[in-house]
């Protein structure tokens, strides 16, 4: 597989290179499996997480964790919802 790292894709290598550093890889695509790896993981343990915060935490506090949680890549967000019934 080739990515296109030329002109505005330039950004790129510094993205790659930095994935294969936080991983410990030693190349760009070993860094590249490693990150998608991890994104599927996370994810996933996300989801789990949320679930877990919706059942044990004030939704204010939920809102918060959900907000330190997210990023630009995966927004995390917990909806409430109130109603009042009179007979």
């Amino acid at each position: 597989m080739r990515i296109n790292t030329d002109g505005k894709k330039e950004f790129r290598e510094d993205l790659y290179d930095d994935a294969a550093d936080v991983f410990g890889e030693n190349t760009r695509v070993g860094g590249i499996d490693r990150a998608c790896r991890h994104a599927y993981q996370d994810a996933k343990a996300k989801k789990q997480a949320l679930e877990w915060i919706e059942k044990h935490l004030a939704p204010e506090q939920a809102a918060e964790l959900c907000e330190i949680l997210s990023t630009r890549e995966m927004d995390m967000k917990i909806e409430t919802t109130t109603s009042l019934h009179t007979d």
